[in-house]
């Protein structure tokens, strides 16, 4: 990135995990950061309260270059507005397209105030021409009445205008759920695919404000959708419907926040974390284990770790820390005099959090220059590998930014070392086992990989051995031992009574194995002799 972090080693970006290790930056802090604003990073002039970064969505590819794309809500203009980001592999914006009132092939439908862009929904490919199609939210639309809210769908070109649209609301759209003023529908969206097997989309909508078991206390709409965009069917969650069971106690904007967070409790349908900026008292994220008519079955509240924030943005991040469940990243305006913050969850398999992980002024090892008032987390999207180095790119919004003018508005592209730990299972019982290390996490000096070997009762040790390369390199399996270019000779081990023995070995000095498929056999000294294991466990990077 072209504003790296200061520290004394940290000169370049290099290549992904080695630019972590030299640099000496921590797994799950930031090895780098990019803005981009009307001052920097290419990514246009905007006017004064404009708000861009209010609201992100990752598009994929749309131009066909090979760099990511993304979405940019500017919601506090006239009738609001988006922006297709063109980005570079640096993260900078190549070019950009403007949405709005009858600009960027939509049509001039919106009036003043509709927040149009404060909520972007990535739908995927809707129509199959290979480009990803765009939800975005008009909260403040008055169709029907006051300030009830509205989504719109669209269907983008390659270069990020609209093809068509379909607007969603209690009066068009074929939605026919009951939206009453000041009810906010379309302050959040997640798709979620297909809950149902049924072909059809379905997509979450957040109304903030709506009224269902105390004032304001939010709701959030699952909406079936047909091919054209017009609403087949909608099950609503709230205080009083949908299987949703809040706290007791004060409990208000819930789904101002949502994110689409796939199957986590192995039922085949995807789930929904949904932000809430009181719960019993507190802020909280719920997790909710959806059915296939877009109710819940089940749900976990997660609180987050400091008084007075607020979840105003959530983003599934993918297997951050490793473990293999999907985790969650929380962004919070309100933290740190509201310059804002985001929280990195690494969640369970069962919705709970195992951790948190803060990124932002003074936290994370952020290294940019955040301003009371600045908003940072006002959105959150992880984007991937933008610079194919192996280390992801997260995109934070901080909407109240005044770069060039008041709240004009900000987005931090921000570079992280992937955290904690990864692993690999072979569990197939012959041969030399091929292992690529992916390197989800910096090679640290003073840690080790662990080669986790299961042994069977009887068994009385083991020896390890790891090779360079490919099959060339693993030279020739002879009486159960590998024979070739030796990286790494674990000692002898005794587990004549334990069912699993432990090696641990130092992380080498020399990062050349960053990539590299070992070739590896463990052999388990038996009664008559030598024989080969059948499963082995590599633990990179947890001691």
């Amino acid at each position: 990135m072209n504003s790296p972090v200061a520290h004394p080693a940290s000169k370049a970006l290099a290549s992904g995990l080695v630019a972590c290790f030299l640099a000496g930056v921590a797994s799950g802090q930031v090895l780098g950061q990019t803005k981009l604003s009307a001052l920097e990073g290419g990514a246009g002039d905007f006017t004064s309260g404009s708000g861009f970064g209010g609201a992100l969505a990752p598009l994929g590819d749309v131009d066909g270059d090979g760099i990511e794309d993304v979405a940019a809500g500017s919601l506090g203009v006239a009738t609001g507005e988006v922006f297709v980001l063109f980005l570079n592999a640096d993260g900078s914006v190549r070019t950009r397209t403007r949405i709005s009132n009858g600009v960027g092939g939509f049509p001039a439908a919106l009036a003043p105030g509709d927040g149009f862009g404060r909520a972007l929904g990535a739908l995927g490919d809707v129509d199959g021409d290979g480009v990803e199609d765009l939800a975005v939210g008009a909260p403040m639309d008055d169709d029907g009445g006051l300030d009830r809210g509205a989504i719109w769908l669209l269907l983008l070109q390659s270069d990020g205008t609209v093809k068509s649209s379909r607007k969603v609301s209690s009066l068009v759209g074929g939605f026919s759920g009951t939206l009453t003023d000041r009810d906010n529908f379309g302050y959040a969206l997640a798709a979620l695919g297909d809950l149902d097997g049924d072909g059809l989309l379905e997509l979450a909508v957040g109304a903030r404000r709506d009224d269902d078991g105390s004032n304001d206390h939010g709701a959030v709409w699952i909406l079936s959708l047909n091919a054209d965009g017009t609403v087949a069917s909608e099950t609503k969650i709230s205080a009083t419907q949908g299987g949703f069971t809040p706290d007791a106690g004060p409990s208000e904007s819930f789904g101002q926040a949502l994110a689409a967070l796939g199957d986590r409790n192995g039922d085949g349908v995807a789930d929904l974390a949904v932000g809430a900026h009181r719960a019993g008292g507190v802020p909280k994220v719920w997790i909710l284990h959806l059915n296939a008519a877009g109710g819940v079955d089940s749900q976990v509240g997660i609180p987050l770790p400091v008084e007075g924030t607020s979840p105003i943005s959530l983003a599934p991040i993918g297997d951050y820390n490793g473990d293999g469940v999907e985790d969650l990243a929380v962004g919070d305006t309100e933290t740190n005099g509201s310059r804002g913050g985001i929280w990195l969850l690494y969640l369970l398999p069962n919705g709970f959090a195992r951790a948190f992980h803060a990124i932002g002024p003074d936290a994370g090892n952020f290294g940019g220059v955040v301003a009371s008032g600045d908003r940072f987390g006002s959105a959150v999207v992880r984007v991937g590998d933008l610079q194919d180095d192996k280390a992801p790119e997260l995109l934070v919004g901080a909407r109240g930014a005044d770069e060039g003018g008041i709240d004009r508005g900000a987005v931090w592209v921000v570079t992280a070392c992937n955290p904690v730990r990864s692993w690999w299972e072979l569990r197939n019982g012959s041969g030399v086992n091929p292992v690529t290390f992916h390197e989800l996490e910096a090679a640290v000096l003073g840690k080790t990989w662990v080669t986790q070997v299961e042994l069977s009762p009887g068994q009385t040790g083991s020896l390890l051995y790891i090779s360079f390369g490919g099959p060339s390199h693993a030279g020739i399996v002879l009486d159960g031992l590998i024979r070739g270019e030796i990286l790494i000779r674990a000692p002898l081990f005794l587990a004549s009574s334990s069912a699993i023995g432990l090696h641990q070995v130092p992380v080498p000095v020399d990062n050349s194995v960053s990539g590299v498929t070992l070739w590896a056999q463990t052999v388990v000294l038996e009664s008559d002799g030598f024989a080969l294991q059948n499963a082995i466990e590599y633990t990179y990077g947890t001691h």
